[in-house]
């Protein structure tokens, strides 16, 4: 005969298990998304985009500089609009 209290702990501590086992696999995909620290994730974006703007900065006249700043902003936009699919999606699985 098994003990009733055993019994509820143990679905208890099961369930509870299920959950963080769930939030991990939720946290890893987002830490995934994130990239950080890396060379292709938001910080690394920001730095070219702020590298090119300091190079337009220093060369205000030159085209090549001009088009560093416009490409930069394109990828990091790119970016940040990818980041924001990921993320949403695994918000989307966190809530089913």
């Amino acid at each position: 005969m098994r003990d009733q209290f055993l019994d509820l702990q143990l679905r208890g501590q099961t369930t509870r298990l299920g959950e963080q086992a769930a939030r991990t696999r939720s946290l890893d995909h987002a830490e995934l998304a994130l990239a950080e620290p890396g060379d292709s994730g938001i910080a690394a974006e920001l730095g070219r985009f702020w590298s090119a703007w300091g190079d337009l900065t220093n060369s205000p006249e030159s085209p090549a500089a001009r088009q560093a700043v416009i490409e930069s902003g394109i990828t990091l936009a790119d970016r940040i609009r990818d980041l924001d699919t990921q993320l949403a999606a695994v918000s989307a699985e966190a809530a089913a």
